[in-house]
């Protein structure tokens, strides 16, 4: 796939903009592409035609760095993009969507939306193992899940349109025992044709869907990696955590990380034996940390000067945000202050630091001082940890 791209850049286009394409960062491309041609050309065609008018940075690493973060408009921008004489790949993937039989297609359409919001292509799963769980009290809550037939019904019930969809090439199957499985740019086309509304609506159901079995101390284990795939989806759309709860009971299950710590590094944590008290304050320290980590890259898309055209409903407050940076400087001197008995690393504590003061410049109208406090604070913990 890579060589196909190449074999693209010898375009008139390319000659003239005298772009270099390093083989790692094609590499990178073609795993977005992932297999599929007409993708892999309408990526070197966007690379070339629009994002190489930009020379401060290369143009394939743009293209990479696009899949990555947060700014679902530029990725959309991407899908809508039209070559001369060419159709998009909104426009192609619209014509496949058109092919199925006009009986089908509400609940096939709903169906495909479900999945592409259970399914993830770094790490595939298996929408199946969601579906297949049994809720017998799910008619409890019938009223809150606009599609509740289709959480409703068993997989045999979609066998039908599940067929439908991978007979217009919707989706693919890699062996007979496999589930349904979408490309990644299947999955970011069906996520950005919900648009907000209905991403929101799907996630509130499927969240709400695993807080009720999770209560209840039923399929923990499978379900988890959904949770952290709407964990993401959200992030990646910049979806705020209160519009996908519909209680508070939910927010705060969503809120204190279900778990989350699984994904924390385990080269920066050291586990040993603690008394309870202080366990559940470390255990609160580090949710916090990794919680900043996932807010990261969407707190800072949502300051920065590009995104101004933000929908108002849709912006996040600053007062969230300063609200925030404040809890999480309480916490990390808790840890710091815990740190001599090992239950936060060194270097813990100091990328949490790094992390605030790269956002902090942005509070700086409301809170001169939070940049400073926060450098001065940093240096009280290099100075005074030990050394590991």
């Amino acid at each position: 796939m890579a060589k196909l791209m190449k074999s693209t850049t010898n375009s008139r286009g390319s000659r003239c903009f005298q772009i270099d394409f390093p083989e790692e960062e094609l590499e990178a491309v073609a795993k977005i592409v992932d297999g599929h041609a007409l993708a892999a050309c309408r990526a070197m065609s966007y690379i070339i035609q629009v994002l190489a008018h930009t020379p401060e940075e290369s143009p394939t690493k743009m293209f990479v760095d696009m899949f990555q973060g947060s700014d679902w408009r530029a990725r959309k921008k991407f899908l809508v993009y039209k070559p001369r004489f060419a159709l998009s790949i909104k426009q192609t993937f619209g014509i496949s969507l058109q092919r199925l039989r006009k009986e089908q297609y509400i609940i096939s359409r709903k169906l495909l939306e479900l999945i592409a919001l259970l399914s993830n292509s770094e790490r595939p799963l298996d929408f199946r193992n969601f579906l297949s769980v049994n809720r017998p009290w799910l008619p409890e809550i019938a009223s809150q899940l606009p599609e509740y037939e289709l959480f409703a019904n068993s997989i045999a019930d979609h066998a039908e349109y599940l067929e439908g969809l991978e007979n217009v090439s919707i989706g693919f199957r890699p062996s007979l025992t496999s589930p349904l499985q979408l490309h990644s740019l299947w999955i970011e086309y069906v996520l950005q044709l919900m648009e907000h509304e209905g991403r929101v609506r799907w996630l509130r159901q499927i969240l709400l869907v695993c807080y009720c079995s999770w209560s209840r101390n039923e399929a923990r284990e499978r379900l988890e990696p959904f949770i952290m795939n709407c964990r993401g989806i959200a992030a990646r759309f910049q979806i705020r955590l209160n519009e996908l709860c519909q209680s508070n009971e939910v927010y705060r299950w969503i809120e204190d990380g279900v778990n989350l710590l699984r994904s924390m590094p385990s080269q920066n944590i050291k586990t040993v034996p603690m008394s309870s008290e202080d366990a559940d304050e470390a255990d609160l320290a580090l949710k916090i940390i990794t919680t900043l980590r996932d807010e990261r890259q969407t707190t800072a898309n949502a300051f920065d000067a590009n995104t101004a055209d933000l929908n108002e409903e849709h912006r996040p407050e600053p007062g969230q945000y300063l609200s925030l940076l404040r809890k999480l400087m309480q916490h990390v001197e808790k840890g710091y202050q815990n740190t001599h008995k090992d239950l936060i690393c060194q270097k813990t504590c100091l990328e949490v630091f790094d992390i605030l003061i790269s956002v902090a410049p942005r509070f700086k109208r409301r809170n001169p001082m939070i940049e400073e406090t926060l450098k001065h604070k940093r240096n009280v913990v290099l100075k005074s940890l030990p050394v590991h």
